[in-house]
């Protein structure tokens, strides 16, 4: 089997995309994987189904799970696309979120990593990533997790209270006892010294496909 194919069926890619070319580098010890996208593909809006049009294509870059202690990189030009009303977007690709810098694979890689160590800088210098990187990762990762939440009501409220800051205003960690579901929040003391009103909030995400 040519490397190209086994990357192919690795990746679980599927046209337009396909690999074109592995390039192996024994100095700097990695893998990149070159990936190519259809130049004649006709790209859709995926609201109304109408047509977009190529804008440009934009070389981009992906860190991977590694290939037999090699570090993987994808590679691909990816097309910006302008739909009827005016709006530009690059396309969704199958292998990674929209603008992230490491496949969908590595990401889930990361956060199984993640809940082992200690710190993220401890699995920062073990996975040679930077620490900025693995945070985003874990922020993202996050986001998704609240995104999938239903809102559902709340039988028992079990409320910890670390420290006060400096107006005597309690901040700590809710969750529902229950439950066991943990959520970060920011407390302020109601009239009743018993009673807590809690206020957060939670981001939103905007996705399309082609």
């Amino acid at each position: 089997m040519k490397d190209t194919d086994l990357y192919q069926q690795v990746l679980g890619l599927d046209k337009p995309w396909q690999v074109r070319e592995v390039k192996l580098e024994l100095a700097a010890k990695r893998v990149t994987v070159i990936i190519e996208c259809d130049r004649g593909v006709r790209w859709g809006d995926p609201a109304d189904g109408s047509r977009a049009h190529i804008q440009g294509w934009t070389k981009r870059q992906w860190r991977h799970l590694d290939t037999c202690q090699f570090e993987t990189v994808l590679e691909a030009e990816v097309p910006s696309v302008k739909y009827a009303d005016g709006r530009v977007e690059e396309v969704a690709v199958p292998w990674a979120e929209r603008y992230s810098r490491v496949s969908k694979l590595m990401q889930a890689f990361v956060i199984r990593v993640l809940e082992a160590a200690s710190s993220v800088q401890e699995e920062a210098t073990l996975l040679g990533m930077g620490w900025e990187q693995v945070n985003r990762i874990m922020k993202r990762a996050v986001e998704r997790g609240l995104q999938r939440r239903e809102a559902s009501e709340i039988e028992y409220l079990g409320i910890d209270e670390p420290e006060r800051s400096g107006d005597s205003q309690p901040q700590g960690e809710r969750s529902e006892a229950k439950e066991h579901r943990p959520q970060t929040q920011v407390c302020h003391r109601a009239q009743r010294p018993e009673r807590f009103t809690c206020v957060g909030s939670r981001r939103g995400a905007q996705a399309g496909g082609c």
